[in-house]
């Protein structure tokens, strides 16, 4: 009987954990996106070197996502758990950087000549 209250509280736990990382980071993004549209950067190149990584990038994490839905129909939730986390370290990998990105060609637009990638 025991075993099962402390089953029925975990979930819980875990939710109010990743609840608080949500709230957070929906906060925290828009905020410094808005920072980062108020700053200006001088002779600044464009980084075309940077959109296929972003696809290699969105790639990897759409595999993943196929991966993590065969883990968890085949009922092996820990690895679907890590897929899952994987996928969302990758996508704000790619969030922060493509927001570097933009930032670095607004920078550029406005500033000078240089081509926006």
């Amino acid at each position: 009987m025991m075993t099962q209250d402390i089953n029925m509280e975990m979930p819980n736990d875990i939710e109010k954990k990743y609840k608080k990382w949500i709230v957070v980071l929906s906060v925290a993004i828009p905020v410094v996106v808005a920072i980062l549209f108020g700053v200006k950067l001088e002779n600044v190149e464009p980084l075309t070197f940077l959109p296929p990584i972003y696809a290699t990038i969105n790639g990897i994490t759409a595999v993943l996502l196929v991966a993590a839905v065969i883990a968890i129909k085949n009922k092996k939730v820990k690895l679907h758990e890590n897929l899952m986390k994987t996928c969302i370290g990758l996508s704000v990998a790619f969030l922060c950087s493509f927001t570097f990105l933009f930032f670095i060609a607004i920078t550029a637009a406005t500033s000078s000549t240089a081509v926006i990638p």
